[in-house]
């Protein structure tokens, strides 16, 4: 019992005076000379402990101390400085804080190509366009590879080649960069359109690809996926052209040879109805031979007619003549049995021969038709091919060797230049407003 009141005698004099650990000491001793052991283990452990409560004192008050001297100097500022701190500093610092403790490192992969033609552009077309304002063809070339490197179409297929959405949704990076878990198709498209930047050169119609991506190896993988998908487009627009061009000169060559063949049909046609394979000819020529032969029939009557002033009518040179007049009229009546066998139904042969000839122009005129239609077919293709598409790669994608993204220092300095100047605008427009209602 009288142990444990001097204990408790020591501590208290601990509490009331801590720094006089030494007299404590003495005290304890002088009154415990007969305590034993337990009392002398006591008595070396007190200053240690007197020592970690002295520390622990020190920081509480020191901290209090900081605190009080931190809220006695914001008392102090004036409302203005405190929304300006609120507003502008607090925001710079916090986001210099996450750009460089927090933000994950993201690398940058480029790369450069253009849009071109196997026939050049003529400089009439170029001019003309830069007096209208017209894009060259190139340009509206590259607009369109521009598009498509925006649309959510190659986010999809390159999603699906190198799975980017699992690596853009990883926990391993800071969740403000990183694409929320589960994102829909906005949310994609959205974050594609940030990580990803396409620029088209207005002058040299040159397309810049840059993307970013937590690994080098990623970034580079994406860019070059996304410019093989550019040459697949360009291939695609090259087959559809190639299909529509000569799609048509194709119809042209079917019409005409679909005319063509009906013609020839209509003059074999023909042919077979009247037996003659040129009946044009063979009416000419019959026509010929009937007059050469009534020709020849006149002259042997006008010989006998003479005969007979000085001859009998038995005299053998009458009847030569006689017997030569019988032939031609015999060989007359035959060519003119002919004329009639070839006329049928009434038509003459002149007629027949006009109908021939009607079949042979419309003969030559489709298989001309045929000639040009073919020959356009041949120059569509030499033409299409002739404007065939194709990706010329100027700077291959790069695979970064540093990271580029973010720039604390710079991002910061940007921010805190657009925070002053909104600054600066609000408080001119406050001014304004106090000045034009008398409260300044």
């Amino acid at each position: 019992m009288q142990e444990n009141k001097e204990a408790k005698m020591v501590e208290q004099n601990q509490n009331t005076a801590p720094k006089n650990s030494g007299t404590t000491k003495v005290s304890v001793e002088n009154s415990n000379c007969g305590a034993g052991s337990t009392s002398s283990e006591i008595d070396t452990q007190r200053p240690i402990h007197a020592e970690v409560l002295d520390s622990e004192v020190s920081v509480k008050e020191e901290k209090t101390t900081v605190f009080f001297k931190i809220k006695n100097w914001w008392s102090k500022l004036t409302f203005k400085v405190k929304l300006y701190f609120i507003c502008v500093l607090a925001p710079v610092f916090l986001y210099l804080f996450y750009n460089i403790f927090i933000a994950s490192p993201m690398y940058i992969s480029e790369a450069k190509f253009a849009v071109r033609t196997i026939s050049p552009t003529t400089g009439g077309i170029d001019f003309a366009s830069q007096i209208f304002n017209v894009p060259s063809t190139s340009m509206q070339e590259a607009k369109i590879v521009e598009d498509y490197l925006k649309s959510p179409d190659v986010v999809h297929v390159i999603n699906q080649e190198l799975d980017v959405l699992k690596h853009y949704t990883s926990s391993s990076y800071d969740w403000f960069s990183r694409l929320t878990s589960n994102p829909t198709s906005d949310d994609v498209i959205t974050f594609w359109k940030k990580i990803s930047l396409v620029k088209v050169n207005s002058d040299s119609s040159v397309i810049s690809l840059s993307v970013r991506a937590y690994t080098p190896e990623m970034a580079h993988s994406i860019v070059s996926n996304a410019l093989m998908q550019c040459e697949k487009l360009i291939n695609s627009m090259n087959e559809r052209a190639r299909h529509d061009a000569l799609l048509l000169a194709q119809n042209e060559v079917d019409v005409a040879k679909n005319k063509f063949d009906q013609a020839q049909n209509a003059l074999k046609e023909f042919r077979n109805q009247h037996q003659d394979l040129d009946l044009k000819t063979t009416a000419t020529g019959l026509q010929s031979l009937i007059i050469e032969l009534e020709g020849q029939a006149t002259s042997i009557r006008t010989q006998i007619a003479e005969a007979l002033a000085y001859m009998q009518e038995d005299a053998p040179s009458i009847k030569a003549l006689r017997s030569k007049l019988s032939g031609v009229e015999q060989q007359l009546e035959r060519e003119r049995e002919k004329v009639t066998s070839l006329s049928t139904q009434g038509q003459s042969i002149n007629t027949l021969a006009g109908l021939y000839e009607s079949l042979t122009i419309d003969v030559e005129f489709a298989r001309k038709q045929l000639e040009f239609a073919m020959t356009s077919l041949e120059k569509a293709k030499i033409e299409v091919m002739s404007q065939n598409l194709y990706v010329v790669n100027i700077a291959k994608p790069s695979l970064p060797d540093e990271s580029l993204y973010p720039k604390p220092l710079l991002y910061t300095l940007y921010l805190l230049i657009a925070l002053n100047l909104m600054w600066a605008i609000i408080s001119v427009i406050i001014a304004a407003i106090k000045e034009h209602l008398g409260l300044v």
